[in-house]
This record gives structure tokens, C-alpha cells and sequence, in this order.
């Protein structure tokens, strides 16, 4: 049965999905202004990532401290440990297909694939969790994540250009999609949705790092960049 919950957390999908779908459609905004865009979009995502995402780290790996049992090592850095290793997954799968893109542009496209599917299917699973702390407020991490797909879908159209348009978008919207069914008929236990989330922000981590940081002066605007980082974590500060 769908509460009134599940009904938001189903527009909120809907919501990143269209993202996935007609991002493409900013390019009606003008070469400059799309730029500008795009840097205010990684000012958001990154701003993000500091004021909300990592401090929630730290809350999370408390409450799996409590529940884990005490024979198992290191386990006030679980969920560090996690997310690192989401970082190097992502990044390795990032470098992998870099590396084959120029003689092997299909196998680059679908390492890509593997690695994002990955992260949309688990970002559908825990949208659904109200509980869940990475996830609310729900409107905050919707902007926040939109905002951050925007980002990756331009990165990753340059890199595959048709391919991406053509069949890429939909299995990435599909994934979301069905990472959201999952949520709503399957309960994992709670150490394990710590996890699965730890892992995510990883990943999104390095996505940060690598797409969306300003690092060449004809492509972003660093004083865009700025005020979208700077305005979004007032907003996160005292609304989040």
C-alpha cells in the first residue's frame, strides 16, 4: 500500500529521471549561460557533499557501531571503509573505460553503464526509506542529486555522444526506477542499508571530484560555481 510518503519519494524519482531524460534540453539556454549552468550545478552537488553528506557519515557509523557486534574489527570505521571503497570503484571503472575509449568506445560505454546503473538502483532503494538520514529532507537531496546528474549525463555525453542519448539515459532512468520498486517490496536489514548508502557516497564523491570541480577556465566559471555552492549550503544549514 502506498503511504503519502512513497507517493514523494515516487515524484522525487520521477523528478531525477527527467533529468536523465531532458537534461539534453539545456542547450537551449546558449553555449554561455549553459556553462554557467553547469557550474552552478557543481557548486550545488559539491556544497552538498560537505555540509550534508559527510557530517551523515559520521551519524551513520554510530548507529551501526550500536548494532554491530563487538567481535567484528574496526567497526567504529565500517561505513568510512565502505565508502572508500565506493570511491575506488568508481573511480576505477571511471579510469577502465577511459583508458579503452579510444579503440574500444562500446566497452567504454558499458563499464560506464555498470558503475552508474549500480549507483542509480541503490539512490531508488533508499529514496523510498523515510528514515533514512542521506535522504532527507527529500527535497534538499532531489535538488542536490538532480543537480549532480545533470553534471555526469554532460560528461557523459561527451565522452560516448549518440550512444548515450540513444540507449544510455533510459537505463539509467530504468534503474532508478526499478531500485525504487525494490525499496518498496523488499525491507533489508539496517546495517546493511548503512552500507549500500556508504558505498553510494562514495561514488558520488568522485563524481564530484572528477566532473564537477572548475578546472578549465573556458568550460566553467568558478564565480558561478561559488555563488551555487555558497547559496546552497545556507539553504542546508537552516533548512536541512
Amino acid at each position: 500500500m502506498m503511504t503519502v510518503y512513497n507517493v514523494h519519494a515516487f515524484l522525487a524519482v520521477t523528478c531525477l529521471v527527467f533529468v536523465h531524460i531532458f537534461g539534453i534540453k539545456a542547450r537551449i539556454l546558449g553555449s554561455i549561460w549553459h556553462t554557467r549552468f553547469l557550474s552552478m550545478a557543481g557548486g550545488i552537488a559539491v556544497a552538498y557533499v560537505f555540509v550534508e553528506m559527510l557530517p551523515k557519515l559520521g551519524v551513520s557509523q554510530i548507529t551501526l557501531h550500536d548494532i554491530s557486534a563487538d567481535l567484528i574489527p574496526l567497526k567504529e570505521r565500517h561505513v568510512y571503509i565502505v565508502a572508500f571503497l565506493g570511491f575506488l570503484f568508481f573511480y576505477g571503472s571511471d579510469r577502465i573505460s577511459t583508458n579503452q575509449q579510444k579503440n574500444k568506445a562500446n566497452l567504454a560505454f558499458w563499464l560506464n553503464m555498470i558503475s552508474y546503473v549500480f549507483l542509480n538502483f541503490l539512490v531508488g532503494y533508499e529514496i523510498v526509506d523515510m528514515h533514512d538520514p542521506f535522504v532527507q529532507p527529500l527535497y534538499l537531496f532531489t535538488i542536490a542529486l538532480g543537480l549532480h546528474y545533470f553534471i555526469t549525463d554532460h560528461s557523459l555525453r561527451e565522452k560516448h555522444a549518440d550512444i548515450y542519448d540513444d540507449l544510455g539515459r533510459y537505463i539509467l532512468s530504468g534503474a532508478l526506477f526499478f531500485g525504487f520498486i525494490a525499496g518498496l517490496l523488499t525491507e533489508l536489514p539496517k546495517s546493511i542499508v548503512i552500507y549500500g548508502v556508504a558505498f553510494v557516497a562514495g561514488g558520488v564523491i568522485l563524481n564530484v571530484l572528477s566532473h564537477e570541480l572548475p578546472n578549465d577556465q573556458k568550460s566553467q566559471s568558478f564565480a558561478f560555481f561559488s555563488l551555487g555552492g555558497i547559496l546552497y549550503s545556507i539553504i542546508l544549514v537552516f533548512e536541512g
